[in-house]
């Protein structure tokens, strides 16, 4: 599907790529979500807007456990994470709401992970989505899972001082250490905090 996608955007214009694209657009409807979420992905060469005209498809379809199926595919062969930085490319510019979406609670821990990778991708990039972001990050210094925890006192570290308050309210729940790494008063070298700017 992907590749039909990028084969019609080739083709010189005329009724196959017209006969491509109208069903491309009629599998956006598909009861399946990772079939949705192929479709969007073809078309969104041709129509950038589509992706913002159909965030809820969007979440829906990454959050979904199906997503585990592209694992297993030769065009994309990544899992969770992998397809909410893919999907996440599709949305343009500074707008904060698929990565929300994203950190809506969720009972996989990949996908909340996954989660605040994006949000601090996102604010990487953009200061002005910080205010929006904040309260969903700072819910996850609670997460049951330590990995998840340390993830979101990173993220608000990374945002400067008056974000790190938030963090003395949840210390105690934070392990000594990061698991599966050592850290001496550093940030995670996955985020690059010399780049924000507050």
């Amino acid at each position: 599907m992907l590749a039909l996608g990028q084969a019609s955007q080739r083709a010189p214009l005329g009724v196959p790529g017209g006969e491509v694209q109208a069903l491309l657009r009629g599998l956006l409807d598909a009861p399946q979500p990772q079939i949705r979420l192929a479709a969007v992905h073809a078309l969104a060469q041709s129509d950038p807007e589509l992706p913002a005209q159909r965030l809820n498809l969007l979440v829906e379809a990454v959050r979904d456990p199906s997503v585990e199926l592209w694992r297993h595919t030769s065009s994309v062969q990544t899992g969770v994470r992998g397809v909410q930085q893919w999907t996440g490319d599709l949305m343009a510019g500074q707008s904060p709401l698929f990565t929300l979406g994203l950190l809506a609670d969720h009972s996989d821990e990949e996908q909340r992970v996954g989660a605040l990778a994006q949000a601090g991708g996102l604010l990487s990039r953009w200061h002005s989505p910080t205010a929006a972001l904040v309260p969903r990050i700072a819910v996850r210094l609670d997460d049951p899972a330590a990995e998840v925890r340390f993830l979101a006192a990173e993220l608000l570290a990374c945002l400067g001082p008056q974000q790190r308050r938030t963090l003395t309210t949840s210390r105690s729940s934070l392990p000594m250490t990061p698991p599966g790494r050592h850290v001496e008063g550093r940030l995670s070298p996955r985020l690059p905090c010399g780049r924000w700017r507050g």
